[in-house]
């Protein structure tokens, strides 16, 4: 419960700050962002459980590897440029941490296909 409590605030504070507070309406109050807290965290929520009912047949553990890596193929080449590049913009850290993202879930979805093709007969 308190990883997915921890989860839950992350992606509703992203949502209502970065999402709401930044693109949506950058004039919004201290009471409009609450406000898209609020409903961030309930849709946040029901997402969650919604999708949790329809995992129960996946390894969990797996599924968690399969989060951290994603993650950190994401912010490491964001990392590395931003730290060793003076002239890495946000379009280029973004475009990094997309690109870093995919090629892991591609990586992630070959050796599904891969492991689903070995074990035919």
């Amino acid at each position: 419960m308190t990883t997915f409590s921890g989860l839950l605030v992350s992606i509703t504070g992203a949502l209502a700050h970065d999402i709401y507070g930044n693109m949506i309406n950058p004039k919004a109050g201290p009471g409009q962002r609450l406000k898209a807290f609020r409903i961030s965290a309930v849709c946040g929520g029901l997402t969650a459980v919604l999708l949790g009912t329809m995992v129960e047949n996946f390894d969990i553990n797996m599924m968690v590897g399969w989060a951290f890596a994603i993650a950190a193929a994401s912010y490491f080449p964001m990392l590395i440029v931003s730290v060793w590049w003076r002239g890495t913009s946000a379009l280029g850290a973004g475009t990094g941490m997309l690109g870093g993202g995919l090629l892991a879930l591609a990586s992630i979805v070959a050796v599904m296909l891969a492991d689903k093709a070995g074990s035919l007969p």
